[in-house]
Formats: C-alpha cells, structure tokens, sequence
C-alpha cells in the first residue's frame, strides 16, 4: 500500500483559460475533483507552473469558480517563449512581482 500522502496539481497552461494541450482549465480542474484522490481529501491545492505571470492571475479566477475552498500554487516561468527550431528563448522575462498581491488575493499559498 502506498502512504496517503497529500498531493497538489498544477497545470501547465498557454492563455488565461487553456491549458497548453489546448483543454479548458475549467474542465480539467473539473476533472480532478471527481477523481478518488480528491473525494478522499488528498489534493489540497490546486495551480499553475512553467507558463506565464501574465496569464496566471485570469487562470486563478477559472479556478476559484469551479473551486472555491483549495489553496492555490503558483510556479510561473519568465514569460519568455522557446523558439525550438532555432532552440533559445524569444522575448523579454516578465517582473512578476507586481502579480503576487493578486494571487495572494485569490487564495495562493505557495509560490
């Protein structure tokens, strides 16, 4: 038997309401709250990570609608995009430091 150890989930995502597969997060996060895991209390939060700051903050409002109760986790990358054909990142790193009071607002615990 494996421990009940508590789990959190984070997506990955490419706009404020998609993941990066291209599914709604609405309904992925769906999803994992009719999950066994989750009716037994072992997910305890719910996120994002390795996608932009500037789309996070409209993500944690998806989630919060669906979710009202889970803390949040917030894991951005820099903003930048990978460029794999000629393998380097495009664009400028994003300051997020300006977005935290928002996630905090909604409910982040982990950053």
């Amino acid at each position: 038997d494996l421990p009940s150890v508590p789990v959190w989930v984070t997506f990955t995502i490419k706009d404020e309401s998609h993941l990066a597969c291209g599914d709604l997060i609405k309904d992925a996060v769906n999803h994992v709250m009719h999950h066994a895991m989750y009716g037994k209390g072992r997910i305890f939060a719910f996120g994002f990570n390795c996608s932009p700051p500037s789309v996070i903050t409209g993500a944690l409002d998806i989630v919060r609608s669906v979710n009202r109760t889970l803390p949040l986790v917030v894991y951005p990358n820099s903003g930048e995009e990978w460029d794999g054909q000629n393998r380097c990142w495009k664009g400028r790193p994003q300051d997020w430091e300006d977005c935290v009071g928002d996630w905090l607002k909604r409910g982040a615990i982990l950053l």
